[in-house]
């Protein structure tokens, strides 16, 4: 694979395209020289000790794809039933085994870790004593903290949404069961323990990675949530993936439950989408869902030190941060935590966020005060400094050109791998223009760079779709 070759990942489209390993459909990893030699590989899990089903698309049979495997056998209704009908004291839970017990089973725990007594508070959100899977390779859980809570409820409410499909968010779901009356929810979730505290009519057992269901008449019930009733208008999705999960195949998953929800209720309007992830995932997350913008509130976890308000948190706080297709003026952001309204944007920002009247944006994406640079006509971070060979603000300190010049993204083709002096337009121009605050598409000193340029289209025609750009560059009329 060459250095600036991707490894893409397919989707399975059509139901039966696709081998399945215990987890579902797997999905198919290619290279962009070559859409035929590539694999097919457990969608859920990374690491292949976890799950080691793989298949080369040349060895694909038949018999692949007509195989599945059906789900454990175990009565999670039965042990739910069981658990209800005893009293709190006689209700257990073991760490060790991850099973529920009553009283008469003790002897089958004495050595291990466990919990007596789950009250119905603790039966009603589950999170608050569950251990939380904490293997990145395979499945990590983090818990959000109340103030964060807190704030998804007022933007729910602002939105006037009446059903929320809470995936991968357990949290929340607990929360809008106990504290929001006005409000439902449905959880998805690829945690199997769940089954034990919540009825079929609240819960599926999920895979967010390829939309899979394991249990049918559990997703019967969940489309019978998502079909609405009359004046039940607005359905929201609320995702927490985790963050080594491609983007691609997080917003495939939306997409099929979004097709989904039209179809049932036969109607156009598109749900409202909340997707939680770094900032620094933004360019994904834009490229294959471009509508969704990002909000500046922070959102802390319980259970991780670096997204938290704790001693060990990051000095610019959590990089995570709330993703919507929602009006960011909808997302109402707590001002007793520093957070203002920024009027010329129409959009809550942080306190450091400051707006730029040449950008005419809050251009802050880490928590930190951003500057405008007059040579990049643009804001950057504050400790960068400008490098003109580069045409762009880097980190302080051993900057080597070629090593910034091979990662970066040209303004005026869009390929990674050079800057603009460097790329292949200059000879379509025959420019010899190359001051750095001079636009080498008009040719003007003007306060924009090529990638903003307002004369871009009489000399360049661009498509675009799912974050690529094709590009035909026309030549200048000889004077």
């Amino acid at each position: 694979m060459n250095h600036h070759e991707k490894l893409l990942v397919k989707c399975e489209e059509e139901p039966g395209t696709h081998p399945h390993c215990p987890h579902g459909p797997m999905l198919y990893f290619y290279k962009t020289s070559s859409l035929k030699e590539g694999f097919f590989a457990c969608s859920a899990f990374r690491d292949k000790n976890s799950c080691g089903y793989h298949t080369n698309l040349k060895e694909l049979t038949d018999s692949h794809k007509k195989r599945r495997y059906p789900m454990e056998t175990y009565d999670y209704k039965k042990l739910r039933r069981k658990l209800k009908s005893v009293p709190v004291e006689n209700r257990n839970y073991c760490h060790t085994c991850n099973l529920p017990y009553v009283h008469l089973e003790n002897h089958l725990h004495s050595d291990h870790n466990t919990l007596q007594g789950i009250t119905n508070d603790k039966f009603l959100n589950p999170t608050s004593f569950l251990k939380p899977i904490d293997n990145d390779k395979v499945e990590a859980q983090y818990f959000f903290d109340e103030k964060s809570l807190k704030v998804f409820e007022s933007c729910l409410n602002k939105c006037n949404i009446k059903k929320v499909i809470c995936i991968g968010t357990p949290r929340l779901h607990a929360h809008i069961q106990t504290q929001m009356t006005q409000t439902d929810s449905f959880l998805l979730d690829f945690d199997h323990r769940y089954f034990y505290f919540y009825d079929d009519d609240q819960f599926a057992w999920y895979n967010m990675c390829n939309n899979h269901f394991f249990d049918e008449k559990q997703r019967s019930a969940f489309e019978k949530f998502i079909t609405l009733s009359d004046g039940e208008e607005n359905l929201a999705f609320f995702i927490d993936p985790p963050f080594g999960c491609r983007t691609e195949v997080v917003a495939n998953s939306i997409k099929q439950l979004t097709s989904l929800y039209r179809t049932i209720n036969k109607v156009h309007k598109m749900p409202s989408v909340f997707w939680v992830y770094p900032y620094f995932g933004e360019t994904y997350i834009r490229q294959v869902m471009p509508e969704m913008e990002m909000s500046d509130y922070k959102i802390n976890y319980t259970n991780h030190e670096s997204y938290s308000d704790g001693s060990k948190g990051r000095k610019l706080g959590s990089p995570v941060r709330l993703f919507s297709n929602v009006p960011q003026n909808l997302v109402v952001l707590p001002s007793a935590e520093g957070y203002k309204f920024c009027k010329p944007c129409n959009r809550w920002t942080s306190k450091e966020n400051t707006h730029c009247d040449i950008c005419r944006v809050c251009p802050s994406k880490n928590g930190d005060g951003y500057r405008h640079c007059v040579e990049c006509k643009t804001c950057v971070k504050p400790n960068y400094v400008h490098c003109k060979d580069c045409r762009r603000c880097t980190q302080k300190g051993d900057h080597k050109c070629a090593e910034y010049q091979a990662r970066i993204r040209c303004w005026i083709c869009r390929e990674v791998g050079h800057n603009e002096y460097n790329c292949r337009a200059l000879q379509l121009y025959k420019s010899k223009k190359k001051h750095p605050s001079v636009c080498l598409i008009c040719r003007q000193p003007k306060e924009h760079n090529e990638k903003s340029c307002p004369k871009r289209t009489h000399f360049i025609q661009e498509k675009s779709f799912m974050g690529q750009f094709t590009l035909k560059f026309k030549r200048r009329n000889k004077k």
